[in-house]
This record gives structure tokens, C-alpha cells and sequence, in this order.
């Protein structure tokens, strides 16, 4: 496997002087499937939020690509972000605008920014929307909306946050499938969720945070039993193949 990112001791503090998160080291890889897990307040977000560039380190290091110094116009190229609160990246005036703007951004043309858009929505079950306007759409809608924004870009890691709240059995389905057809591109997929029984059967990897600190790392038969000490409901190793909200896929 090829490392994309390594942290070393990486911390955050608020200006009040908590911690969000203390002394995290970790390894992602290429073409892994990670689960962020844990009580809310634990630190998944913010962590994770580093790992785009959005936020700088109180303390530790960080590595993308295996360079010590990386511009973030590099990072948020090569690591998409969808956030919890999908208002928070809505910038395009119709649906169909707001998901061509990444592959604009890039670099692309009117015309395959288009196509590539046109597509994804189509694949999310959005296309009766591509005219409307974001702000109008209902929670659901906007999640999937702000899914398709992101995984639009041609990233080699997609960090999911919380991507099935306000989302019913169908958008859920798209989503999932969504995320399986970037697993066929060998992209790396990080989704921070406690609704683990939609998602589980997909993840190579289980990743806790509990207080600001990594509580649990490894295979998802190894880590799911013992998740209820971390305030998450634990899920039966035997039972982790049937974990998904896709027939046939898991």
C-alpha cells in the first residue's frame, strides 16, 4: 500500500486552551475504506478537518503525499471534503452550476465539467433538480447535492462527514452506491458516521476517537465488538458481511 497522509503527535487546541484532539499519529493508504467513529465531541471532525487544510495544527506534523510542505491549493485538490452541514459549501446559483464548479476550478472545460456533472447527479437521483435553486432543495437533497459537489472532483481521498443525516432509505442507497463506484476508482474513502450498520460491510479499516485521542484502530472484525465502551452501538464480528443498506453488495 502507498501512504497519502501520516500524522506525528498532531494536536489542536481552542483559544480557550482545550484540546479538540491531543498526540494523534496515524497512517492512511491508498484505496482503504475508513470508518471514523466515536462519541460526538470526541475530535473525528476536526481531526479530519486537518486533513484537508482547513484547519492548522496547534502542535505535531503533518505529511500529504509524503512531502513535508505541500500549498493547499494541492491538498483540496487531491482530498474533497463534504461537510456535516451541506449549507456550509453550497456556492453555485442552480444545482447544476454548483456541481460544475470544482471540475471549472480545476481546470476544465465548460463542456466536460457538463458532462461529468450531469452524470453524477443522474447517479444520485438528482437530475430533476439541475435547475433549481440549492437553498430550496430540502436537508436531504442538499446532502446529496453537496455529495455529488465533492465527489465530482477527481480526489484520491473523499472524506464522507455524517453523509447519511436528513437522508431516507433511497438516498442512502445512492449515496452508498455513489461511494462503492469511487472504491471501483481505487479512490481512499473516510466516512466519520455512528450509523455504522449502513456502511460497515464496505470498510477495511475502523478507526475510534474518545476524548481527543485515538481509542481503537484496526479491522472492522476486531474493533466493532468492543465499540459500546465508546458510546457507539457494537456490532457482532459474524454479523459484519450483512452491515450495509445495499442487497447484493456487501
Amino acid at each position: 500500500m502507498t501512504e497519502l497522509i501520516r500524522t506525528e503527535k498532531l494536536s489542536y487546541a481552542f483559544k480557550d486552551g482545550t484540546f479538540a484532539f491531543k498526540d494523534v499519529s496515524l497512517k492512511i493508504y491508498d484505496n482503504e475504506f475508513i470508518i471514523f467513529t466515536g462519541r460526538n465531541g470526541s475530535g473525528k471532525s476536526i481531526f479530519l478537518q486537518h486533513l484537508n487544510a482547513l484547519y492548522k495544527p496547534t502542535s505535531g506534523n503533518i505529511f500529504f503525499f509524503g512531502k513535508d510542505k505541500t500549498i493547499e491549493s494541492e491538498i483540496r485538490s487531491k482530498i474533497s471534503y463534504v461537510f456535516q452541514n451541506p449549507d456550509a459549501q453550497i456556492i453555485g446559483m442552480t444545482v447544476l452550476e454548483d456541481v460544475m464548479f470544482g471540475p471549472l476550478n480545476a481546470g476544465q472545460s465548460k463542456i466536460d465539467a457538463k458532462i461529468k456533472s450531469k452524470r453524477i447527479l443522474k447517479q444520485l437521483g438528482m437530475s430533476r433538480f439541475e435547475n433549481a435553486f440549492p437553498y430550496n432543495l430540502s436537508g436531504g437533497e442538499k446532502r446529496k447535492l453537496a455529495v455529488a459537489s465533492t465527489a465530482v472532483n477527481d480526489s484520491s481521498i473523499v472524506i464522507f462527514d455524517e453523509p447519511f443525516e436528513n437522508l431516507d432509505y433511497e438516498g442512502t442507497v445512492y449515496v452508498l452506491r455513489l461511494m462503492m463506484d469511487l472504491r471501483k476508482r481505487k479512490k481512499t474513502i473516510i466516512v466519520v458516521t455512528h450509523d455504522l450498520e449502513k456502511v460497515a460491510a464496505h470498510s477495511t479499516r475502523i478507526i475510534v476517537m474518545n476524548k481527543g485521542k485515538i481509542a481503537a484502530d484496526g479491522k472492522p472484525e476486531q474493533v466493532c465488538p468492543g465499540l459500546a465502551r465508546f458510546g457507539v452501538r457494537p456490532i457482532k464480528a459474524s454479523r459484519l458481511k450483512e452491515m450495509t443498506w445495499l442487497e447484493n453488495e456487501a
